[in-house]
């Protein structure tokens, strides 16, 4: 019997909407408290997955979490209940080589989501537990401390956020995950850099290999998350190995997902969920019947539970 993730993404059924914070809500839990705290994580996402018949839950559904595992400074968003990176440890090749990769799996706010998942995949049925990780372009950018970094600096970065993926997701595994998402909230592209030096596509290549060899090797699926989806982004995650990629998408990217055989989670834009169950409505009739849905990133807080009922068809 395949897990339930593998299942939904075969069928292209139910919609994959990423719930995290929202939970916390519906939980009567501190939002900004979820993140590191196993108990109310895990009762949260129990309470969602029950409610809403979700295919799939992330305990970790926020780059930060991962980078301050690996040694990032972070900071509150108190009206959010978000975490941002406010500094990395990161400012030479050197830095980059001794950073302990494994003692990631230890850091931060890591352990309550790797403890959360350990108790989700005893109690949870019918819905898979996911890791959440940083992509190598999100942490290597998180863990650089200058602002332009050049060319070698950023690719050594890159491939030491790529080793901080392969320890976590081990990590998850072992805790019984039935894969991982990779997050990469402004895409990887050709460039995945935002505001440092630039990684090329090459590099993240070199970073991603091993984390994908990983997941192969458990039998897993491996989902690429981002805000937004182009054609170019479905044909490199495919190209890549994973399994899915989710976020909002056109019809460009539509199309070069049938063409590459990978799964396509079409996001409903966050604006359109904060509208309400109408919206959202609209939103999944003005698409074809067989779309596959997803959200845009992590479902934000303040949506009402019709608009999530309504895109899961269960209103």
């Amino acid at each position: 019997m395949s897990a339930p993730i593998a299942d939904c993404l075969d069928r292209g059924e139910p919609p994959l909407p990423w719930v995290y914070r929202l939970a916390a809500d519906l939980e009567g839990e501190d939002r900004a408290d979820l993140p590191g705290d196993a108990g109310a994580l895990s009762r949260s996402l129990s309470t969602a997955a029950d409610l809403f018949g979700l295919p799939a839950v992330c305990p970790s559904f926020d780059p930060a979490i991962t980078a301050e595992a690996a040694g990032c400074a972070v900071a509150d968003d108190e009206e959010g209940g978000t975490l941002r990176v406010t500094d990395g440890p990161v400012e030479s090749v050197d830095d980059a080589f001794d950073l302990d990769v494994d003692g990631a799996v230890e850091g931060g706010r890591m352990p309550a989501a790797l403890d959360a998942t350990e108790r989700l995949t005893a109690t949870l049925d019918g819905t898979s537990v996911l890791g959440g990780i940083a992509g190598p372009g999100t942490l290597a950018d998180a863990l650089l401390s200058v602002d332009d970094p050049d060319p070698d600096l950023h690719f050594e970065a890159t491939l030491t956020a790529g080793d901080v993926g392969v320890a976590l997701a081990n990590a998850f595994f072992d805790r019984g995950a039935d894969g991982i998402v990779v997050l990469e909230p402004d895409g990887v592209g050709g460039d995945t850099g935002g505001g440092g030096g630039g990684t090329d596509e090459e590099a993240y290549r070199d970073a991603v290999v091993p984390l994908s060899n990983v997941i192969d090797h458990y039998d897993a699926t491996a989902i690429l998350a981002q805000r937004s989806v182009g054609a170019a982004d479905v044909e490199l995650a495919a190209d890549l190995g994973f399994d899915a990629i989710t976020g909002r998408a056109g019809d460009d990217a539509v199309d070069a997902a049938a063409d590459a055989g990978i799964a396509l989670g079409v996001g409903v834009p966050a604006d359109l969920l904060l509208d309400g169950p109408d919206a959202v409505d609209s939103f999944v009739d003005d698409h074809p019947s067989d779309t596959f849905f997803a959200t845009e990133w992590e479902v934000p807080a303040g949506v009402e539970p019709e608009a999530l009922h309504q895109l899961m068809g269960s209103l």
